[in-house]
């Protein structure tokens, strides 16, 4: 019997992002929800099992630090990366305040 893929979801503005990203967590045999509506996802999550996300920094309506936090409100155990084309020192500490850790 073989275990059900694991679902990560994609937040972030751009589609290309979201769907590149998506392409190649389906080569390690995950799914993806891609969404450009941090909002919408929030209100998702206070009633589904949310195992893994991925927040871009930039965001309408909500950046990813602000969704970072809001989602470990409502789904502690998720698990959350943060991502940015920006390579900015700040990002990753406040990336790093919200609770996430280092993995390189």
């Amino acid at each position: 019997m073989s275990k059900a893929p694991l679902t990560v979801c994609l937040l972030g503005v751009e589609p290309s992002v979201l769907k590149a990203v998506g392409r190649l967590l389906a080569s390690e045999v995950m799914t993806s929800e891609p969404s450009t509506e941090p909002v919408r996802f929030l209100a998702c999550a206070q009633s589904h099992d949310v195992p893994v996300a991925v927040l871009d920094v930039r965001m309408p309506g909500m950046n990813g630090f602000a969704l970072q936090s809001a989602l470990r409100a409502v789904c502690p155990p998720a698990r959350i990366m943060v991502i940015t084309a920006e390579s900015d020192p700040i990002h990753r500490d406040a990336a790093l305040a919200g609770g996430a850790r280092r993995s390189f």
